[in-house]
C-alpha cells in the first residue's frame, strides 16, 4: 500500500468533498481517502504504481 497527498486550492466545504471522495472511491487500486477540509489537503491509500502519470 502506498499514500499520496495533495493539495486541493478551493476545496473548502464538504460538498467538494462529497464530489471528489464518490469520484475516486470506485476507481480500482483506491483503498482509502483522509480529507482535511481546513488545511486543503487530500491523503490517498491506494495500490497504484504510478501517481505522476
Amino acid at each position: 500500500m502506498q499514500e499520496s497527498d495533495y493539495t486541493i486550492q478551493k476545496m473548502d466545504c464538504p460538498t467538494e468533498e462529497q464530489i471528489i471522495r464518490k469520484r475516486l472511491r470506485s476507481m480500482k487500486g483506491i483503498l482509502g481517502l483522509e480529507f482535511d477540509l481546513m488545511n486543503r489537503r487530500l491523503k490517498v491509500s491506494h495500490t497504484l504504481d504510478d501517481t505522476q502519470g
